[in-house]
């Protein structure tokens, strides 16, 4: 396990795409790290205050230890940067959920909440718009043009989303379950991030610096203009939704489509093309809605559990489809009742995870 790049394991363990051994190796580290703490438990605020100051101490006192290795220094660093977030943008149990009741009703939607992981290796907690721009203040988080460029790295959680600007003047939203890596700021005739999951763009225009978003499956080359890119890990297809502008859109095959506003190109092996018929709500997210245009069930299952970070399980789905914008800042339970009533389908908690329910269980 010591032998992984750390940085890695954490930020996998953060999008969920850890293996059980990681899992358990992190989960470990957390364990040796806060002792007797019990979080599993509901906390007042001045509580879960009192925990965070803990384990800062404990955080700090072990990095004054010298003889500590590299490995365990990172490790510091990093249980640092996963502690504090889970604290307070309120999405995770500590225990798995298959361990505790869940009561749906108190089971809250996301909240703004990130980690930027700067190209020295430190950590930051931003749970507000403003984190960025102090950071910025105390020269953190910016460089000035000439100097050495340094790339950043900002991941939200499930059950989180953040929104930034980046050095060019674009702006970046993230939905859950994502990360960013950009530089900090970009070099003369070149404009390039990379993405895992969801985000938003509304590029700054700039002739003379294409504007390219690399994914695993795919890059998109755009000029100025807004689109949306979903790619999560697992995906079969990269979706990339134009809003405005045009945008050129390249997939690991080498086989390239030119995009105009309303339609959305599913990047994989093959680019299929189609008609949007209102491309911005599929960016709907932004603004607290979920967008299901005859979506399967099992994308919805899988949305829900991102946004209010669940596990969940998609055996035995039904062909149901959903339609509509729906309302994702509202308790898990009121929004079961909605798709329920709507998909005429029952959903339930088994074994710690979102269920649809079998006919014998209805």
């Amino acid at each position: 396990m010591m032998k992984k790049n750390f940085k890695d394991v954490i930020q996998k363990y953060l999008l969920g795409k850890a293996d059980k051994k990681e899992i358990d190796h992190v989960e470990q580290y957390y364990d040796d790290l806060q002792s007797n703490l019990d979080i599993t438990q509901e906390k007042s605020a001045a509580q879960i205050e009192e925990m965070e100051s803990r384990i800062w101490d404990n955080i700090y006192e072990q990095q004054k230890v010298r003889t500590l290795r590299r490995s365990r220094q990172a490790y510091l660093r990093w249980a640092a940067a996963i502690l504090l977030p889970l604290f307070l943008i309120g999405g995770y149990y500590w225990t798995r959920t298959h361990d505790m009741e869940i009561n749906l009703a108190e089971v809250g939607p996301g909240k703004m909440g990130a980690n930027l992981i700067t190209g020295t290796g430190q950590v930051y907690s931003l749970t507000s718009l403003e984190d960025l721009a102090k950071l910025e203040g105390e020269g953190i988080y910016r460089e000035e043009d000439g100097s050495e460029t340094t790339m950043h790295e900002i991941v939200t959680p499930k059950g989180g989303y953040y929104q930034l600007v980046l050095s060019d003047g674009t702006s970046v939203w993230l939905n859950a379950a994502t990360a960013i890596r950009f530089p900090a700021h970009f070099t003369s005739g070149k404009r390039e991030v990379f993405l895992s999951g969801e985000a938003y763009f509304d590029v700054a225009h700039d002739k003379s610096a294409p504007f390219i978003v690399h994914t695993d499956q795919q890059s998109t080359r755009v000029l100025g203009t807004k689109f949306n890119i979903t790619s999560y890990n697992g995906q079969q297809t990269d979706i990339v939704t134009l809003i405005e502008g045009s945008v050129e859109a390249t997939s690991n095959y080498n086989e390239k489509i030119l995009m105009t506003p309303g339609h959305q190109a599913h990047i994989g092996k093959q680019i299929r093309y189609t008609t949007v018929e209102n491309a911005e709500d599929v960016a709907a997210w932004r603004n607290g809605e979920f967008f299901f245009d005859n979506t399967p069930m099992g994308e919805v299952m899988t949305k829900i559990g991102l946004w209010y970070n669940l596990e969940v399980n998609l055996d035995n789905l039904p062909d149901n489809r959903l339609n509509g914008l729906v309302n994702r800042n509202v308790p898990l339970n009121k929004l079961l009742d909605l798709i329920e009533t709507t998909s005429n389908v029952k959903i339930i908690v088994k074994e710690g995870q979102l269920t649809i329910a079998t006919n014998q269980e209805k």
